[in-house]
């Protein structure tokens, strides 16, 4: 059974990209998510191939993204005490811009050289 995610937050760092031993790619984030005025939770995701492009080419710091997803596990054994270790991460099978964000910003006028002389 897969349990699907939808959701919108903010990366908490830059995406970090990495190829795979197949030749395909893996981004890997966190997110921010406001749950209430008070509460904000953190969540590790992991994206592959075409979305894993997408979010390393358009996304940083800060940005606000919206994901579509499963939760999953990865499953490995600690080297020191042998002991099986989990991590859940929510897999990323989307990913799009907030466009609400986008419409909230004021429109700036491009600058002009003479701007570019003002003293102050």
């Amino acid at each position: 059974m897969k349990i699907t995610i939808r959701g919108t937050g903010r990366l908490t760092a830059p995406p970090e990209t990495k190829n795979t031993q197949s030749g395909g790619k893996i981004c890997s984030f966190s997110v921010a998510v406001s749950v209430s005025k008070d509460e904000v939770q953190f969540h590790e995701c992991r994206a592959f191939g075409n979305t894993a492009e997408f979010i390393q080419k358009y996304f940083t710091k800060g940005k606000p993204i919206e994901i579509a997803g499963w939760l999953g596990q990865s499953t490995w054994t600690d080297k020191d005490t042998q002991k099986e270790k989990r991590k859940t991460y929510l897999y990323v099978s989307e990913a799009s811009f907030v466009l609400s964000e986008a419409k909230s910003q004021t429109k700036q006028e491009p600058s002009t050289e003479e701007d570019d002389n003002v003293p102050y």
